[in-house]
């Protein structure tokens, strides 16, 4: 008896571990899973929360309208710490660990940079949200890298446009930080602002881990007969940097141009409201479409200040591919991404209709929360205009726009 009961209780058991495995490897197949590479530490945190909020926005329309080919679609977050190492690694993890077949990331040029090659190895999309630096144009990344910000060629030329034409200005001094972001900028400007007929007199590259900036700001200062102070950071170094600025009492002297590494919402409350006022910059994003603009404050109660509309364009235009390929694999998809972003299409920005069309084996052209998505042979998009932005009391405000083509 006790044997029978052995065996039973055995046999039981055995059931439960077979209904058990086949629980857990059944689970995975009910939902399509992206990963996303955000930075919620590191100089780039700032936006961490912006960039979760428009994903689970994203999610929440995508899977209000049907998810993706019949599944719930979910996200997989990692941190990248904002460094090279950080992104190679959180990336690993989700290739490896988690087997998805695409990634929105590459939140800084570094970041992108050191793992572009990764993604073309394994076959996975990869998208970028933000990452402007021109030295991303033209890298062979295998047909699995797209980009939804405009690249800094368009910046810095919009820049130039915003100093020499619309501001009249007609000398200018440089200061940029050291990476490819920073010195990129800095040369698209001046050679956009000479073209144009202006001077750059002085160009200064910073380090931005100094434990000082003194010395560059007195170096950019200097010849002090310059009509505009061009300066090119990301957040934490414009902080240190305008502190230094206005403790050397130049902020009155100059005009001031910004790069929109120095366009968020903490700087003037970190510098000074009054010592930021009316400094700004020539952005090539897009304000974000209505409805988008409108569902993102309804549900988190704050407008978006940064590429908010970019991430959420990039889990669309996946969710899009991947119904389009009919299938979860990362070289299908990155080959769909062409048909359901560029034209030829019904043009279409609602995401309910995008996936109907789509299901329907209609050829759509997602227009984007951030505007018409059109990528070049690099995986680039492009627009031809850029927002003219200016603090005025410590709010973002958009003044003007500029023709870039």
């Amino acid at each position: 008896m006790k044997n029978k009961i052995l065996f039973i209780s055995l046999a039981v058991v055995l059931a439960l571990s077979v209904g058990l495995i086949g629980c857990t490897e059944e689970a995975p197949e009910e939902y399509i899973r992206l990963g996303h590479i955000v930075p919620f530490t590191g100089w780039l945190s700032f936006v961490g929360e912006e960039w979760e909020n428009s994903t689970e926005l994203a999610l929440d329309h995508i899977n209000a309208a049907g998810g993706v080919l019949g599944k719930t679609l979910k996200v997989l977050y990692e941190d990248s710490g904002t460094t090279g190492p950080g992104h190679v690694d959180a990336m690993e993890k989700l290739i490896t660990v988690h087997d998805v077949q695409a990634i929105v990331g590459g939140t800084s040029t570094p970041e992108t940079l050191s793992s572009y090659e990764k993604a073309k190895l394994n076959k996975v999309v990869f998208i970028s949200p933000s990452a402007t630096s021109a030295e991303i144009s033209g890298i062979d990344h295998g047909g699995y890298f797209f980009r939804l910000c405009p690249s800094d060629l368009l910046q810095g030329t919009a820049m130039a446009k915003l100093a020499y034409e619309l501001k009249g200005y007609r000398t200018a001094n440089i200061i940029s930080r050291d990476d490819a972001y920073g010195r990129g900028l800095g040369e698209v400007f001046k050679d956009t602002f000479e073209a144009l007929g202006g001077e750059v007199k002085k160009e200064v590259i910073y380090d931005p881990a100094a434990p000082d900036y003194s010395g560059y700001v007195s170096a950019v200062l200097d010849p002090p007969d310059v009509d505009v102070i061009v300066v090119n950071p990301l957040m934490e170094d414009a902080v240190l940097l305008f502190k230094k600025f206005d403790l050397a009492g130049a902020i009155p002297n100059y005009g001031w141009i910004v790069c929109e590494g120095a366009q968020a919402p903490d700087i003037p409350e970190e510098v000074g409201v009054d010592v930021m006022e009316g400094i700004g910059g020539a952005t090539p994003y897009p304000e974000g479409t209505g409805p988008y603009a409108a569902a993102y404050y309804a549900e988190y109660g704050e407008h978006y200040f940064a590429y908010g509309p970019n991430v959420y364009d990039a889990f669309v235009l996946l969710a899009l591919a991947i119904e389009h390929a009919g299938e979860y694999d990362g070289e299908a998809i990155a080959a769909s991404i062409w048909e359901v972003a560029n034209p030829p299409g019904e043009p279409v920005s609602d995401v309910a209709t995008a996936l109907e069309l789509v299901r329907d084996g209609v050829d759509i052209d997602y227009q984007g929360a951030g505007g018409e998505i059109i990528f070049d042979e690099y995986g680039d998009v492009w627009t031809s205009l850029a927002r003219v932005w200016e603090y005025q009391d410590g709010e973002i405000v958009y003044v003007d726009e500029i023709e870039v083509e």
